[in-house]
This record gives C-alpha cells, structure tokens and sequence, in this order.
C-alpha cells in the first residue's frame, strides 16, 4: 500500500484511507467481489520496482 510518499505493509486490521493506494492482484471477478466500488483504477503509480511475470492464457 502506498500512502502519501510512503510504501508500507498492509495488515488484515489496518483502516484504510481515502487517499491509500493498494496494488491488488487476483481475477477482476474476485476482486469487484470485495467492494461494492473498488475505486479509481490506475494505469501506474511510483513505487518499488517489482519484477512481475505474465502470461497469457487462451
């Protein structure tokens, strides 16, 4: 989670806030399911560089 300048760790207990931004990763269906509105969705955030492998699946 990345709030104001700073990128800490979340606990399953921590209070979000308005401003928070969070990096959520799963199937879009799993994740709607969590909120009823998710929020702003970004295209990119500055962060700590994380190497991420992908793949697509048909």
């Amino acid at each position: 989670m990345k709030r104001g300048d700073k990128v800490i760790a979340v606990t399953p207990d921590m209070p979000l806030n308005d401003n928070d931004i969070l990096l959520l990763v799963g199937r879009r269906k799993g994740i709607v399911a969590l909120a009823s509105t998710p929020g702003k969705k970004l295209n990119a955030e500055d962060g700590p560089e994380m190497p991420m492998k992908t793949s697509e699946v048909f």
